[in-house]
């Protein structure tokens, strides 16, 4: 996998780009490495990332998701990318489109994810296991952690959280490799908050949710990201860490709040148009 230049990198965007930033700046300064990054690729046309790239140095590639009727269709030209430019590695930071088997067959990868997730757990109700998943990205996320923690009055922590990205397995499902935890409060709240509660009045929430992920959460994401490919880099890929959790994220008898905590902040967060 390594060449003379180290392990070429492709990261994957879908937005703004700050993790990915926050890698080229780490990698320019000396900060990471034996991980070289050799391409930007959007899987939207405009993305502010791409910009950023651009500015720093990097090449970039668009393959919009939206222009291919199926997934394999968007597979193959993401392959030819990835192949166009010699990568070994994908690092996703931000990318919502799912990444086809055909890819994470031939192109090993990690995902950073915004909230704890319990890999391994499948079956119908995988989704009441964890914060991640379908739908569950960006604000989503933050918001699901917090509206869960607030109605049960527990678990006032989330994690920045980067995981493996392997073929055969669902959105967030990968084996950790890094999980960081930071801490968030129970802000001047009614005694017994519900998630209907909060869907009725979810000012507070979203405010919260915002404030918090920016000026706590994000810059928390950068390091986890960085400090992984940093291992990466001196150990390679197959001396990553890779593991389950020991035992559930969530307990079975609040797994019913956490479906109801997504459902909330899918509502509160639709899709950009």
């Amino acid at each position: 996998m390594k060449e003379r230049d180290g392990i070429r990198t492709a990261i994957l965007i879908s937005g703004g780009g700050t993790t990915m930033e926050a890698i080229i700046k780490a990698y320019k300064e000396g900060e990471i490495k034996g991980v070289v990054p050799v391409v930007v690729i959007s899987d939207n046309p405009d993305a502010v990332g791409l910009g950023k790239a651009d500015a720093l140095g990097i090449p970039t590639e668009v393959v919009p998701r939206k222009e291919y009727k199926t997934r394999d269709e968007y597979g193959d030209v993401l392959l030819q990318k990835l192949k166009a430019h010699h990568v070994d590695f994908m690092s996703q930071n931000g990318l919502l489109s799912f990444t086809p088997d055909m890819v994470t067959s031939e192109v090993p990868g990690i995902n950073q994810h915004n909230g704890p997730l319990d890999p391994g757990r499948e079956g119908k109700d995988a989704w009441s296991y964890d914060f991640g998943g379908n739908k569950m990205y960006g604000a989503r996320v933050v918001a699901s952690r917090i509206a869960y923690s607030w109605a049960t009055d527990t678990d006032y922590w989330t994690e920045s959280t980067v995981h493996h990205v392997r073929p055969g397995q669902d959105y967030d499902s990968g084996n950790l490799i890094s999980i960081v935890r930071c801490s968030f409060d129970r802000p001047d709240l009614p005694r017994h908050v519900t998630i209907a509660s909060l869907e009725r009045n979810p000012e507070q929430l979203m405010k919260y949710t915002e404030e918090f992920w920016k000026a706590t959460l994000l810059p928390l994401e950068h390091k986890n990201v960085v400090a992984v490919l940093q291992m990466l880099g001196e150990d390679g890929l197959d001396n990553l860490p890779d593991f389950p959790r020991s035992k559930p994220l969530v307990p079975a008898g609040n797994r019913g709040v956490v479906l109801a905590a997504k459902n909330l902040a899918v509502k509160l967060y639709p899709p950009e148009k």
